[in-house]
């Protein structure tokens, strides 16, 4: 369970977190009760960052990475909360010695198997099978199986692709994330699917292959629902702002030298003068602000 929360008004900005924290793949997930969260993004200016929902970046913890980040800086402020933003993760993008570039492989290729695959092979097992045993009294064929999958991956497809690109991400990325999944798709299905049995025939169709790694593509390049996000919130002023500022930006990875990021921000609090702003899970503080819980709302 984490709660982490932001208190502004027009004199100050306070963040609030617990100490619990998750590394996760997907659905392989570690809870560590005894973390940090919350720390200066500068040593010399108001400017701090607190850390939700996954503690790592690629395999890499962001402590790391906001310990490095923090050396870079000069004495000399920059002028808003949002170049700090912008200004941090473009030092993400150019760190290769903390992130390398086996750190991303391994970190894709746990996301794809562990995060994407388990869910379509969960519908296909209890929905696809299910129907085929109940008509055909039989069960269907590995190759009949592997045609499910082919199907479930190409209708997840076309609704990824109905989505927006992450930020400063375009076609040219997705060209090189098809390459990239290529380089390992047999190795994944091998871990995950029943090959075909047939003396001289290959173990997996060549459209399921095609099908997998388009929307391995997808997920790489384009904004979707997968929990698997960093959450980071940067907070106080920049040397223009007079009034505190708050970002959220939710980080899934780190591809071709890119932050994936969504193009707007998660939260902010450009409209507001003051407030409580939850992160993570927001049960507490809604019970707290409406002096109800949404549970007991939803059922009145």
């Amino acid at each position: 369970m984490t709660a982490e929360i932001a208190v502004f008004n027009r004199s100050g900005v306070a963040l609030a977190a617990d100490s619990a924290v998750t590394t996760t793949n997907g659905f392989s997930e570690k809870i560590y009760n005894n973390a940090d969260k919350l720390f200066e993004l500068s040593k010399d200016h108001p400017v701090a960052v607190m850390i939700y929902n996954n503690a790592v970046l690629c395999h890499a913890p962001w402590e790391v990475l906001i310990k490095a980040y923090r050396k870079t800086l000069t004495s000399t402020p920059l002028k808003t909360i949002k170049e700090y933003s912008d200004s941090f993760f473009s030092f993400i993008e150019n760190c290769n010695n903390i992130i390398t570039s086996e750190m991303q492989s391994e970190y894709f290729k746990q996301l794809y198997r562990n995060a994407i695959l388990p869910d379509i092979l969960n519908k296909v097992q209890n929905e696809d099978v299910t129907a085929f045993l109940q008509s055909q009294n039989t069960f269907p064929s590995n190759d009949q199986y592997q045609q499910f999958i082919e199907n479930r991956a190409n209708t997840l497809s076309s609704k990824i692709n109905q989505n927006s690109f992450y930020k400063d991400f375009d076609n040219n990325d997705l060209v090189l994330a098809r390459q990239f999944a290529s380089q390992f798709i047999v190795e994944i299905c091998s871990q995950c699917i029943v090959p075909i049995n047939v003396n001289g025939q290959p173990p997996y169709l060549q459209s399921l292959l095609d099908s997998l790694i388009e929307l391995f593509a997808l997920y790489t390049c384009k904004e979707s629902d997968l929990e698997t996000y960093s959450g980071i919130v940067i907070a106080g002023y920049g040397d223009d702002e007079y009034y505190p500022a708050i970002q959220s930006h939710h980080i899934y990875g780190l591809f071709n030298k890119k932050v994936m990021r969504p193009v707007n921000t998660h939260q902010n609090n450009a409209d507001s003068c003051s407030g409580i702003m939850p992160f993570a899970q927001d049960d507490e503080v809604h019970t707290f602000m409406k002096g109800c819980s949404k549970g007991i709302i939803n059922c009145v």
